[in-house]
């Protein structure tokens, strides 16, 4: 096996002999403080310059050292046939400046049919002629992080964010013109948080979804759900973990929880976007607007709403007994709540849900039962 070295300070070339793999030229490089590389299938260049290091396609391993202080890392398609290419070790020194790692999949046309994310990794999934192969992206030191997905991929899934990412920073993905699934997986089975960064989700073209993951994890957890930077990004955060935020162009988000107790927080909901929950097992509960206790004020666009209990005794809380004062209505059947007034009309779909709770405005309200399931009970 053949492993090629790129350090930016000096480039240099190392190959075993016997392995097959020749080199087309070797340059010697030095590498300015800054600039932008180009990484990719057969070569890496620096952009602006007529600086490059090509190798051929025999060439099984390749590592690139940045420099550091704001050197901007670009990843092109790492194969040049089926089952062909190159497995890449990408590395910044951390000399100063804040250096920034872009994954570009969109040039990939054909036979990528998954990307795994891990913190210290990327795992490209190929298939050809109902063979699959993998090509892999090691990488360390890098500040922040871009992935955008090629529009033949339709399945992500992310087990792990970057530690090296910066304050204020986050891995951010950006999905193709498909319908993406975007698997994330926040906690493994102790407990213990996968991410180590924030993460940022866009879904890109087709109708999307992420799924929040945490059902492998026997310990519950405490969810948030807000809008703290803007309404068109929407946040969901375990207590004491980074954030997950998905963009207005992710159509659909799924939130499973844990095998024990998980508390979820609904403090605004803002982007438009479907929002599912599942229980899963444990005695999980969901509260509205908790906080603010003011609906109208803070869920103000979800196409759609489902809270599935799960196994367990679950339940549901409204708090609205901070809005502004006028009549409300809230219809309670055995597949819904309905929460109703002039100018606002919002429908919360349950299944295997024990307890509702409703706090309302006092005043002029009403509270009609429609249906109840067997077993469930409705406080006002």
């Amino acid at each position: 096996c053949c492993r090629l070295v790129f350090r930016c300070f000096f480039w240099y070339g190392e190959c075993w002999r016997g392995c097959g793999a020749v080199l087309s030229s070797i340059d010697t490089v030095v590498a300015p403080t800054t600039g932008a590389y180009t990484v990719g299938a057969g070569s890496i260049a620096r952009a602006g310059s007529n600086q490059e290091v090509r190798y051929d396609a025999t060439m099984e391993n390749v590592d690139f050292y940045s420099r550091g202080g704001g050197t901007t890392t670009f990843l092109t398609p790492p194969f040049t046939s089926p089952g062909a290419g190159h497995h890449y070790r990408l590395f910044d020194s951390g000399e100063g400046g804040s250096s920034n790692l872009v994954i570009d999949d969109r040039p990939v046309l054909v036979q990528l049919v998954g990307v795994d994310l891990y913190a210290d990794q990327l795992v490209r999934r190929f298939e050809s002629n109902g063979q699959p192969y993998e090509f892999t992206v090691e990488y360390d030191g890098y500040e922040s992080m871009v992935l955008f997905g090629s529009n033949v991929t339709h399945e992500y899934n992310i087990y792990g964010t970057s530690p090296d990412i910066g304050a204020g920073q986050s891995t951010t993905f950006f999905g193709g013109s498909g319908a993406d699934t975007i698997n994330i997986f926040p906690r493994v089975a102790t407990g213990a948080f996968s991410l180590n960064s924030g993460l940022t989700i866009f879904g890109g073209g087709g109708s999307d979804t992420v799924e929040l993951n945490d059902s492998a994890s026997a310990v519950g957890a405490a969810w948030s759900i807000s809008n703290p930077s803007s309404s068109a990004l929407q946040s969901f955060q375990i207590a004491s973990s980074y954030p997950i935020s998905t963009s207005s162009d992710v159509e659909t988000v799924r939130l499973r929880g844990s095998q024990g107790h998980d508390d979820v927080a609904i403090e605004s909901y803002r982007n438009g976007s479907a929002l599912y929950i599942y229980g899963n097992g444990g005695n999980d509960e969901v509260f509205l607007t908790p906080t603010s206790r003011n609906l109208a004020n803070d869920i103000t666009s979800i196409s759609y709403f489902h809270f599935d209990g799960g196994p367990g005794f679950d339940d549901f809380e409204i708090r609205n007994d901070n809005a502004a004062a006028a009549p409300w209505t809230y219809v309670r059947t055995a597949g819904y709540v309905q929460s109703l007034r002039s100018g606002y009309t919002a429908q919360w779909n349950l299944a295997d849900v024990r307890t509702t709770r409703i706090y309302g405005v006092p005043g002029d309200e009403t509270f009609l039962i429609r249906s109840m399931a067997d077993g469930t009970s409705a406080q006002f």
